[in-house]
């Protein structure tokens, strides 16, 4: 795996976070923080839409093309009204029933972007994360199948999966957490825990070890995402260092 050194510094983060963003989206970096609506792009390299709304500006959406301009829009202005705080829940209702009535059904967000407000974290080391591997992906299915949930993480792709490790208790794991890298600048932090041992702190344990991998082991800026709708997710995200930075949603 081959990385290139990126700045630590709060300022410099900022500017590869953007111009990651910005490049995803098909715009210039300056764009995504203009502080008035700008005009919807059309890119036809990006998934039907994708809409990036830092919290300090206006929002900036991408569509696939021009026959979702007018969903664009509208999405543009919904998300200009803000989509946190009480009415967290029917924003987020208003944003994929607009999509769906363009038939995008599979959307994600909107969701808050978080980055590190300092240059380190401190590790909570009040639980023994175990590294996973390739050979442990049937455990990471049996746990993954507790929560009802699909498999979005690999163990036997470590270019994109790097580190994945797990928490275990009562001869079981309880918890699971991997870093997901995209294109070489961002390391995005995924967990699940399950719902008994929940509220113990091993989602704060998890997060802390997770982004101290990243800051010791790589060059990479570590993300945290969370759904505007799961405040316990931003509070933990709070909790472990990072500032809410964008909110974000695609929809395919």
């Amino acid at each position: 795996m081959t990385t290139k050194p990126l700045s630590r510094t709060l300022q410099h983060r900022r500017i590869a976070i953007d111009a990651y963003w910005a490049s995803f989206i098909g715009c210039d970096a300056a764009r995504i923080h203009d502080a008035s609506p700008t005009p919807v792009i059309v890119n036809p390299e990006i998934d039907r839409l994708i809409a990036y709304c830092p919290l300090d500006a206006g929002a900036t959406v991408a569509v696939q093309d021009v026959s979702l301009l007018d969903l664009g829009r509208k999405v543009q202005l919904l998300l200009q009204d803000g989509v946190t705080g009480p009415q967290a829940v029917q924003h987020e209702r208003s944003l994929r029933e607009l999509c769906a009535s363009e038939g995008l059904y599979h959307v994600y967000g909107p969701a808050m972007l978080h980055y590190l407000k300092d240059e380190s974290v401190r590790e909570i080391s009040s639980y023994q994360p175990v590294r996973l591997g390739a050979a442990d992906s049937g455990l990471l299915d049996e746990f993954l199948f507790s929560l009802n949930l699909v498999r979005e993480y690999s163990l036997t792709d470590s270019e994109v999966f790097p580190y994945a490790v797990g928490i275990f208790m009562d001869d079981q794991m309880v918890a699971y957490g991997t870093v997901r890298v995209w294109a070489d600048t961002l390391a995005e932090i995924f967990l699940d825990v399950l719902q008994k041992y929940r509220g113990r702190g091993i989602g704060k344990s998890l997060v802390t070890h997770l982004t101290s991998w990243v800051l010791e082991n790589t060059p990479w800026i570590p993300q945290y995402d969370a759904e505007v709708t799961n405040v316990h997710s931003m509070s933990l995200a709070s909790r472990c260092g990072y500032s809410p930075y964008v909110v974000a949603l695609f929809a395919s």
